[in-house]
């Protein structure tokens, strides 16, 4: 694995035995086997690499989806 050490990435999607991973900070789409996300990996979960495998940042996951769940709120509520 290339070195990418303190970089986060959200996981667009799987497609069979790969994610697609998106680095929050400027949007460089990756490829990782999926033997190398943690258990339980979902698409829209942020993980950082440690060693030769990646960990789930929970705290920045949860934060990501309440604010896509805040923006869809809004983009909703001004169609009224």
């Amino acid at each position: 694995m290339a070195n990418l050490a303190g970089t986060a990435y959200a996981v667009d999607r799987i497609e069979m035995d790969v994610a697609i991973c998106e680095c929050v900070r400027t949007g460089i789409r990756i490829t990782v086997d999926v033997a190398h996300l943690p258990a339980g990996a979902m698409e829209g979960d942020v993980i950082r690499p440690e060693g030769d495998r990646f960990i789930l940042d929970e705290p920045q996951t949860q934060a990501r989806r309440e604010q896509i769940s805040a923006r869809l709120g809004n983009l909703f509520d001004e169609g009224n």
